[in-house]
């Protein structure tokens, strides 16, 4: 029976940064079952490579463990006075007790707790590990020698992918790729902008007013003190913002799809007649049954999801924008969407800039979401349902209906018209269709890349190839040399490029080599070129083959590339 681990979540409790401890969700691949668990595993922080024996090392991790000592003395004596002024037999004074326990516990044994491993030898080079909990930034910055690697890569996440194999350990690829999935699409009435319209009798004062109005009937969270700072510009902007929080916007469809185990089903706030609706595959003439599930309304709806959810129990989780859009509008609008394993809601993990590119995760499935996986790696021109569905199936299918006939047909179907009510089921449908073999198209590589990375599915849909490669170059750094990199390969600022006058040359007068040799000058170490190559890895390359092959994670990718023969690909 194998095991593997979805997701980790370290305890941010103090008893549990100091005992390393992470909450773990596994799934038992032949049952289809998931369970939980907590283990240990302590942060590892190793210094650069070195050919001769630095005392500084040692120095530095005595003068490290004073200063802990200090702090967490500090913390107990903080501890104590909290005791004497809390009553006992209460849950505080219990978690208070817990907390003393602990500290005193970590004090005494400090030795133990945080202690040097090595030497690790690399040829004429070694490098020592640092083994200790999860403490607080500041003290291993300030503390630790300049010996020590303690850039960005040195951090417990990464310990705990590398120390767990995350995501899928050693499992046979065919295992993973067969394990369930399930395509979630959600449909919304009432989701056009709110603007205030401007004119110029419209004073600021008056707008202001508009806005306390709103806030006091509607009993909204609203600092009012800020208005006496804000222009007209800012107040209709604020005015905006409240307007379009409190409008009625609802969930009026949502879909399941999973076409490899006929599991399949429309939940509806609509007074359809029927039971069942026939799709048509996208693009095929196929039929397909759905069993069309009615509600009195959103909350319901969700509360269905959830039981189906919980009831098909997917591996897999599928949905085209699912991070960006059905996962955050669904918590959103009723505040009770739990897609996670147990019933967890949706997680948040991380995203570059307003809404765009999220990472946002049912905890314990896997989720895909093939909207971002084609915006960083998929050679077409957007990342449009229809536009991937095509690039990856060769099918042409246009959505049935377009934002305005979804809006009226909508319209209608609120109102009972039964024809309209069929429309939206039908588009709906047809949508979770086209992520279901959308998603079931890229899962395979998805999952070599993901086992490549050590890095989640929704984490590789949702970041660049930059990134992900960098992380496959410090997590090979960390196999082979035990230690880190001291620089970072890829760099955080922002590059600005300076405006530059054209010049007119002659045909005659241009050197490529020039140009090449003017690139090559201005290439930054950030760049990998002078301290190691960088090189992006996906299943739409061969660039880098030969020199890749040598990991067979990266060979078991190339061997991919290979069974596809796909020219889209």
């Amino acid at each position: 029976m194998e095991k593997v681990i979805t997701f980790f979540r370290p305890q941010n409790t103090l008893t549990g940064k100091i005992e390393g401890l992470v909450d773990l969700i596994k799934w038992t691949t032949d049952d289809n079952a998931s369970e939980n668990s907590t283990i240990s595993i302590m942060n590892r922080i190793p210094t650069r490579l070195q050919r001769d024996e630095s005392p500084s090392i040692y120095t530095s991790v005595e003068k490290l463990k004073n200063e802990v000592k200090i702090y967490y003395t500090d913390n107990l004596k903080n501890i104590d006075r909290k005791l004497t002024r809390t009553k006992e037999d209460t849950k505080k004074f219990s978690n208070l007790k817990n907390q003393k326990n602990s500290i005193s516990h970590f004090i005494a044994n400090l030795d133990s707790y945080i202690k040097l491993d090595g030497p690790y030898n690399n040829g004429n080079y070694h490098t020592y590990q640092l083994v200790l909990p999860n403490l607080p930034r500041d003290l291993i910055n300030i503390y630790l020698s300049n010996d020590f690697v303690k850039n960005n890569y040195a951090n417990i996440s990464r310990q705990i992918k590398l120390h767990l194999n995350f995501p899928f350990s050693n499992l046979n690829l065919e295992d993973l790729t067969n394990l369930k999935g399930l395509s979630i699409d959600f449909e919304t009435q009432g989701w056009e902008q709110v603007k205030f319209i401007d004119d110029s009798s419209s004073s600021i004062e008056d707008i202001q007013k508009e806005i306390l109005t709103i806030v006091d009937n509607k009993k909204l969270k609203f600092d009012k003190r800020i208005l006496d700072f804000m222009n007209k510009k800012d107040s209709i902007s604020t005015l905006n913002t409240i307007l379009n929080q409190i409008k009625n916007e609802r969930i009026t469809v949502a879909s399941l799809v999973n076409l490899n185990s006929d599991e399949n089903y429309l939940i509806t706030t609509f007074n359809y007649s029927r039971d069942k609706i026939n799709v048509n595959l996208p693009g095929l003439s196929k039929n397909t049954s759905i069993d069309v599930l009615k509600v009195k309304n959103q909350f319901e709806l969700i509360d269905k999801v959830n039981t189906l959810i919980q009831q098909i129990n997917p591996f897999y989780i599928y949905g085209h924008n699912i991070m960006t859009f059905d996962y955050r509008k669904a918590q959103q609008l009723t505040k009770n969407f739990r897609p996670g394993v147990n019933g967890e809601f949706p997680l948040h993990i991380s995203q570059f800039d307003s809404d765009f590119g999220v990472q946002r995760i049912a905890p314990g499935r896997i989720d895909i979401d093939p909207s971002l996986y084609a915006m960083n790696y998929m050679d077409c021109f957007n990342n449009k349902l229809d536009t991937v569905f095509h690039h990856l199936t060769g099918i042409i299918s246009p959505k049935t209906l377009n934002k305005d006939d979804l809006k009226n047909k909508s319209d209608g179907a609120e109102k009972g018209n039964q024809s309209d009510i069929e429309e939206v089921l039908f588009y709906a449908a047809q949508d979770s269709m086209k992520a279901f073999l959308n998603c079931e198209s890229i899962k395979k590589e998805l999952v070599l890349l993901g086992k490549a990375y050590h890095s989640s599915l929704s984490s590789v849909c949702s970041t660049s190839r930059k990134s992900q490669s960098e992380n496959y170059w410090v997590n090979w750094h960390w196999a082979n040399k035990h230690t880190y990199p001291y620089i970072n390969l890829l760099s955080t600022k922002a590059n600005i490029p300076s405006k530059k006058t054209a010049v007119e040359k002659n045909f005659e007068d241009f050197s490529y080599y020039d140009l090449i040799h003017e690139i090559f000058l201005n290439l930054t170490v950030n760049h990998g070129l002078h301290q190691g190559t960088l090189a992006a890895v996906f299943p739409f390359s061969v660039a880098f083959n030969n020199m890749l092959v040598r990991d067979s994670q990266l060979k078991a990718i190339s061997q991919r590339i290979k069974e596809t023969e796909s020219p889209k690909e």
